[in-house]
């Protein structure tokens, strides 16, 4: 391990496997990528000094794509994160345009893009075709034709049988959207509750003012489709998905089924909570707040949300890392080194836009008439730990007002200078933009240095979850997060063929159908492999020398190591760490409203959106398909929340019951219980059940259980 750089093995392993080319240090690639990103300017040698020293120590982390990809023999890959693509053209709900949508979806993936689009336009499942005499299967089951494209393009993720191959290729990563008034929308709500299914999917329901308006009121709701049979010539030149430009055209709709809105909200919720999908995006705020409403609509964001985007579009990502600009002395932000390295950042990333490829002809205009960023924070837990103010806090809160409201102006108003010498970009309207919603939220010397000179770039800063980037970084926490926990065991890929040996690694094994061979040679050794499952996988796994060992279909031999977070490894070091602490307190140990908080603050000051994991304590359970929130419960009501503290639950102290039948998924983690008289419960496995008159977690209730 390079000590110079990494403090542990798996920050090492990330760099090696996903951002080295070819036998480079790390001190090389920051070197590549500042060569490249310098190159476009006139003193290339002084900016190429400029930008590395922003890279060095990873105090900027520009996006994986960037790091892996620039300036490297991979000339067909692309240095931008985030795409949106979409249906075009006249007769947008035609098979011709379907398989043209395809083609670029494939496009896109091949070039390591993250892929998002809008399935609206698409008829409901069952429509009639008259054209084939057949009947649609429906946007859900047509989504399945890009999960499959997804996983043949990408699945070389993981092989390497060339020297001068990636040793890892991104996998293909995309985003879903569908209305909430589409007809189908009941089928893509519970796409994703049957196991593997749309793998390679988010997805997320875009919510109307209008539907939650009908929510708020207990209001029926219509889901309804342009009446394609009556007016069949506006339908193929007219319909692009967006049904309020329909309506307003005064073309027909067709009503398919009527519900009551409150009734398809909590359809979402209680799909969301047994799987974690779909997510929902505000769609009308989203536009809303658009700086662009005046030029383009969207109705999709890239694989993670936090960049929407309309058809066409695409986003450069990089992220600031808030555990370099410290003042530990004064436990606040180093505002002078961040006014100092905020304009390089800047420039260092509209620069990309000079020497990306694109994987689409069409992208260029779009991209170069916008020349949209997003700048994030990565390490934002860590510091605060670092600082020893617990997320959420109202000191924490304070200080995370006073840095976004300082970091948005001041990226604005470089973009804003960077107009000033290299030119505005090609669709910014003085008049239109400075009335933006968002743009009035911005300082009066920002907007003035936006009404004199322009703006380079029409959007800057979005709120990335930084998986990979911030793992490279020595393990800061990702994003806006908090740390997730101080220390943990992770699985790192072994390349270590001495240790390979002495494990005696099966040479054959059909994960599929959980089988696997050894070679004669290694029969009468004592290793033994027994299989395990984690959330929909099976792996295989073994111990030797007190660590632990797995095999896993897509990377191969792994170890389990004990990781520290950056913040934890730093105090450590200075002897100032106190394990019990307020503010040592880890994501899973927080209140739903630390990150409710922390989150309304963060995204008050981005143009884009953000991109956020909530795993505090619940404030919900579903007890027989009715979703019971902790500020709305009766007390006396059974099968309720009865503690404040929100973990406890009774389940009808007045009535024993056996337990039939318990299920964990793996994936969102949560607990199902059902009794003998098939009523049942959902909660996550921190929830505690009445049992025999002590609280039980329903993690460790079992089959058979009085309660």
């Amino acid at each position: 391990m390079d000590n110079k750089i990494f403090t542990n093995e798996f920050s090492e392993e990330v760099f090696y496997n996903t951002y080295m080319y070819e036998n480079e240090t790390v001190e090389d690639m920051m070197m590549r990528v500042s060569t490249a990103l310098s190159n476009v300017e006139k003193d290339n040698e002084y900016w190429r000094g400029v930008f590395y020293d922003t890279l060095k120590d990873f105090k900027f982390v520009p996006g994986g794509r960037i790091l892996s990809n620039i300036n490297t023999n991979y000339k067909n890959t692309t240095l931008i994160n985030c795409f949106v693509d979409g249906f075009q053209g006249y007769d947008q709900d035609s098979m011709e345009s379907i398989m043209d949508a395809l083609k670029r979806q494939a496009l896109i993936l091949k070039s390591e893009g993250g892929y998002g689009f809008c399935i609206d336009i698409l008829r409901p499942s069952g429509s009639f075709i008259s054209g084939i005499g057949g009947y649609s299967p429906g946007p859900v089951e047509i989504l399945n034709m890009w999960d499959a494209t997804s996983e043949v393009i990408t699945s070389g993720s993981y092989v390497n049988k060339n020297a001068n191959g990636k040793k890892k290729i991104r996998k293909g990563a995309m985003m879903a959207t569908m209305s909430i008034w589409h007809p189908d929308i009941e089928k893509f709500v519970s796409a994703k509750l049957t196991p593997n299914k749309l793998a390679h999917f988010n997805l997320s329901v875009l919510i109307t003012d209008d539907f939650m308006n009908a929510v708020e009121n207990d209001l029926d709701w219509d889901l309804i489709f342009p009446d394609y049979e009556i007016c069949k010539d506006d339908y193929k030149s007219k319909w692009d998905g967006n049904i309020k430009k329909w309506i307003g055209l005064g073309l027909p709709v067709k009503i398919y089924k009527t519900i009551k809105a409150k009734k398809l909200f909590e359809y979402i919720i209680k799909s969301s909570y047994d799987r974690n999908e779909p997510g929902v995006l505000f769609i009308d705020k989203i536009n809303r707040l658009n700086n662009l409403n005046y030029c383009e609509y969207i109705n999709a964001t890239n694989p993670c949300g936090e960049q929407i985007l309309p058809i066409g579009s695409a986003c450069l990502l990089g992220s600031i890392n808030l555990t370099q600009f410290i003042n530990y002395k004064k436990r606040n932000w180093d505002y002078k080194k961040l006014s100092k390295y905020i304009p390089s950042i800047v420039r260092m990333l509209d620069n990309v836009y000079e020497i990306t490829n694109l994987p689409l002809e069409y992208q260029y205009d779009e991209v170069l008439s916008k020349r949209r960023l997003g700048i994030g924070i990565m390490g934002y837990g860590s510091a605060l730990m670092i600082m020893k103010y617990k997320y959420g806090s109202d000191e924490a809160l304070k200080i995370t007002n006073e840095l976004m409201n300082f970091i948005s102006n001041k990226i604005y108003r470089e973009s804003s200078l960077l107009a000033k010498e290299k030119g505005a970009f090609p669709l910014f309207d003085k008049d239109k933009y400075l009335n933006g919603e968002y743009i009035n939220r911005l300082n009066k010397k920002t907007r003035h240095y936006i009404k004199k000179y322009g703006l380079r770039n029409s959007h800057l800063i979005s709120i990335q979850p930084t998986g990979n980037t911030s793992i490279l970084a020595n393990n800061v926490s990702g994003g806006l997060e908090p740390v997730y926990l101080s220390e943990y065991i992770r699985t790192t890929i072994c390349n270590d063929n001495e240790i390979k040996e002495k494990l005696c690694v099966p040479t054959v094994i059909d994960f599929k159908n959980k089988y696997f061979e050894k070679n004669d040679s290694d029969k009468e050794n004592d290793i033994k492999w027994e299989w395990i499952q984690e959330g929909d996988e099976f792996l295989l796994k073994t111990t030797y020398d007190n660590i632990v060992y797995k095999i896993d279909k897509t990377r191969g031999l792994l170890k389990e190591v004990k990781i520290k977070d950056y913040a934890k490894d730093y105090l450590e070091k200075i002897n100032e760490w106190e394990e019990n602490s307020e503010w040592t307190k880890s994501s899973i140990d927080l209140s739903i409203d630390d990150h409710l908080n922390t989150l309304e603050i963060i995204t008050n000051y981005i143009d884009s959106s953000a991109s956020k994991c909530l795993d505090g304590q619940t404030t919900m359970i579903i007890v027989n398909d009715k979703i019971l929130y902790l500020d709305e419960l009766d007390y006396d009501e059974p099968n309720s929340f009865k503690d404040v503290d929100n973990l406890y639950v009774t389940c009808e102290s007045n009535k024993k019951k056996k337990i039939k039948s318990t299920y964990n998924n793996g994936i969102s983690n949560c607990i199902k219980i059902t009794f003998d008289d098939n009523s049942f419960i959902i909660g996550t496995p921190n929830h505690k059940i009445l049992s025999n008159g002590h609280y039980v977690e329903l993690i460790n209730l079992n089959k058979n259980q009085i309660i």
